[in-house]
């Protein structure tokens, strides 16, 4: 934990970015090797490869609570890392992402 640096993050982010974006969806992928999931999907259509902005940072978050924990185990943490800067921005704005909503759904598909 002590020699993780941003260039490691930076990485991993990069990885997430080139995995199949139905990674884990398939009970199989559980048993697959990374190099054998990124292998996966370098035969895959460019639209069906990178994880949604939102799981990649929401896999980001989580080393944030993972370098909080180490803090308060005073363990060091290098101080440049800056998860921020790896945060991937989302493209659609939340309010693009569904339709809004309308109470009268239900009778309209009646």
């Amino acid at each position: 934990m002590r020699n993780i640096n941003q260039g490691h993050l930076k990485f991993y982010k990069l990885v997430l970015q080139r995995l199949p974006k139905s990674y884990g969806k398939s009970p199989k992928d559980a048993d697959r090797t990374i190099d054998e999931l990124l292998a996966r999907a370098e035969d895959l259509p460019e639209k069906k490869v990178g994880l949604s902005p939102r799981t990649i940072n929401g896999h980001l978050d989580r080393f944030k609570l993972i370098f909080q924990f180490a803090k308060s185990e005073s363990i060091t943490i290098s101080d440049t890392i800056e998860l921020g800067l790896l945060r991937v921005r989302e493209e659609k704005r939340n309010r693009d992402k569904r339709e809004a909503f309308n109470p009268f759904w239900r009778a309209e598909r009646r």
